[in-house]
């Protein structure tokens, strides 16, 4: 590189750390018209560009730099970064995994491969990318911190406590472990100890607006959805940050359901949904399940029928989010030979190893070998304890996938759970799903097409598996539980536990967005909940108007 190019890239660099980042991308855009092969400018762009929250295009200006110095892993860690940001974790993986090959004595990349793990739900394979972080730096606590939150989601609650308990020992009062201490007391029930956990650290110093976020939520748990409006109103305008300033506004809209403003409600999920990234496409995601069902045809179905694993142990409920499937986990695993794993993302992860570039998996491809070593993941996956009868997996978008089900598991058992396609959906609208990857839920007449795809493939499943299939309507289940429970537990093939009515009083975590009933008694005040919102709901009743046709 020429010392004048050095020279205009230092000066970008300058202008960056002087707080003038579009200076900066006016400079390097100068420097790439000349020089499009550059790698340090287009790292550099990207680097802008991230802050900025615009990662489709930093990803661009990554890729670029990689093909031009492949194994880079500065550029891999930051592509990695990219991919996850954007809900590519496959991608995401895949860089990071390159990188930590070319260093792999940078606890950050280890650090960083775990936070990738975690979000696609490769529960097994980010405790063991934090566990090497960890060889390579004893002392890295944000990866002991994200040990702590990988045994949360996985119900080791012990665990957990005692790597946040660990953290605050170096660093008392830090800032996530507390968060990590706190959440785990709100999600067993315990909302008040939690909000004094916070409380207590916030008589030494201000709190950071994550705490003071979730102390807001721990008020409206605790009952006082007043409180927590108030305090989210006030840090609203120093929240500019998208994800953050989206996280605040769900909340808020949640404290004001509860108060009854509706309408003010109503305007801060729109906003928040508004600032959410990512885009869904209904065309080609209806495409894509058509696909899926014309693949697996009745013959394909069974020409694998005796194929994969024979256990009895797996239970998928499935079913569009908000449809109950937390509730109904939360029910089962109060019954003692049933274990709940919560959201596993192993089956998803399974049918994307095999999916074509129309994201189908195709049956004539699997053999009888990958179907065995696919049963051997996802239980290694689901990291049971010993002894366990049953466990439930409620990933809710395993419905696309029920064929694979079969495949793998051609003993395993269904339950699919329905409700009221308006309370889901606008339910779905007022989540943010984000973190997820799932787009559909951000805007009503998206919601509407994913919908109608899931009846659709759903009734194709219907006729076409094999597997015991058990149908679940959310609103019976609230309303004449026992009885309901009753004939699931029937289905499962167990005898009756009256423990799983008092599934509120056990200590088991719920780590979706439904945490707030499924660690409550049974109630009903979420049944027919769109009438308060009739104005806003012209796009859910055309929904509704096609299911009932």
């Amino acid at each position: 590189m020429a010392d004048s190019e050095a020279a205009r890239l230092d000066d970008a660099h300058r202008l960056l750390s002087a707080g003038r980042p579009g200076d900066a991308v006016g400079l390097l855009n100068e420097i790439l018209e000349r020089r499009p092969n550059d790698v340090r400018a287009l790292w550099m762009r990207a680097e802008i560009n991230i802050r900025r929250g615009r990662f489709e295009v930093a990803r661009s200006d990554l890729e670029a730099a990689l093909s031009i110095d492949p194994g880079q892993p500065g550029i891999l860690h930051a592509l990695g970064g990219v991919c996850h940001a954007l809900g590519d974790h496959e991608a995401a993986e895949s860089h990071l995994l390159q990188a930590t090959a070319v260093n792999p004595q940078d606890a950050r990349l280890w650090y960083s491969l775990g936070l990738v793990c975690h979000g696609a739900g490769r529960y097994q394979a980010a405790l063991r990318a934090y566990d090497h972080a960890l060889t390579v730096d004893p002392g890295m606590s944000v990866a002991r911190l994200g040990q702590g939150k990988v045994w949360q989601v996985l119900g080791r609650l012990e665990a957990a406590r005692a790597a946040f308990e660990a953290v605050l020992a170096d660093e008392p009062g830090n800032p996530e472990a507390v968060a990590g201490l706190a959440e785990q007391e709100a999600m067993t029930g315990r909302s008040k100890a939690a909000l004094a956990r916070i409380d207590a650290l916030a008589e030494g110093a201000p709190l950071p607006d994550e705490l003071n976020i979730l102390r807001a939520r721990l008020l409206r748990l605790g009952g006082d959805a007043e409180g927590a409006a108030v305090a989210l109103r006030e840090l609203l305008p120093r929240v500019a940050e998208a994800p953050r300033r989206a996280s605040l506004l769900f909340d808020l809209g949640h404290a004001l359901d509860e108060l009854g403003h509706y309408d003010a409600a109503f305007e801060a999920f729109e906003e928040a949904n508004s600032l959410k990234p990512g885009s869904f496409d209904a065309l080609t995601h209806a495409q894509r399940m058509k696909d899926i069902a014309r693949s697996w045809d009745r013959d394909a179905c069974r020409r694998l029928a005796e194929a994969g694993d024979s256990s009895l142990r797996p239970v998928f409920i499935v079913g569009m989010p908000r449809s109950g499937t937390s509730l109904l986990e939360q029910i089962l695993a109060a019954h003692p030979e049933i274990h709940g794993c919560g959201e596993l993302n192993a089956i998803g992860s399974l049918a994307r190893s095999r999916e074509d570039d129309e994201g189908v998996v195709r049956p004539a491809g699997l053999s009888r070998t990958w179907l065995r070593e696919a049963a051997e993941f996802y239980l290694e996956e689901a990291s049971l304890p010993d002894g366990v009868l049953l466990f439930t997996d409620k990933m809710p978008a395993n419905l696309h996938h029920l064929g694979l089900v079969q495949a793998i598991f051609p003993r395993a058992r269904v339950i699919h759970c329905v409700r009221d396609p308006l309370d889901t959906g606008l339910s779905c609208f007022f989540q943010d799903f984000s973190a997820l990857g799932l787009a559909w839920a951000q805007r009503l007449e998206d919601i509407v097409a994913y919908q109608r795809s899931c009846d659709e493939l759903m009734a194709h499943w219907h006729r076409v598996l094999d597997l015991p299939i058990c149908t679940v309507e959310y609103e019976k289940l609230v309303d004449r539980t026992e009885e309901e429970t009753r004939r699931i537990v029937e289905f499962l093939g167990l005898g009756w536990d009256a423990a799983c009515l008092a599934y509120h009083r056990g200590d088991r975590p719920v780590l979706t967005a439904s945490h707030d009933q499924a660690i409550r008694p049974i109630h009903v005040r979420s049944v027919g909940r769109h009438h308060a919102y009739e104005k806003y709901l012209a796009p859910l009743r055309a929904a509704r108007r096609m299911v009932e046709k």
